[in-house]
């Protein structure tokens, strides 16, 4: 009778330790999760308008195939208009109107 009692005294005893365990990892967690910080406000960056910069940006969109699925100033263009499968539109990468860069550069 003497062993039995001790391990249901252990059993339980293992049972409490496994249950502050999973308290703490569970308090630890709220803690992490509600310490999160506010993201940083970004800076407009700064963009440069010297021929060397354009020109080198002009390469770097001819080597990369930017212009393969966007037009020559990198507007938006449909690349692909097939029935069978889908209009595939490319996202227009100007700073201009309708630009995914004209709410970043624009202040």
């Amino acid at each position: 009778m003497g062993v039995m009692r001790w391990v249901g005294r252990g059993s339980l005893v293992l049972v409490g330790l496994t249950a502050v365990a999973i308290g703490g990892v569970f308090a630890q967690s709220e803690r992490v999760i509600a310490g999160k910080a506010a993201p940083r406000a970004r800076k407009a960056p700064v963009v440069a308008h010297d021929s060397a910069i354009l020109a080198r940006g002009r390469k770097l969109t001819i080597m990369r195939g930017c212009q393969d699925c966007n037009t020559a100033s990198l507007g938006g263009k449909v690349f692909i208009d097939d029935p069978a499968f889908a209009r595939i539109i490319a996202s227009n990468l100007t700073a201009g109107d309708g630009g995914v860069l004209a709410h970043d550069l624009m202040p």
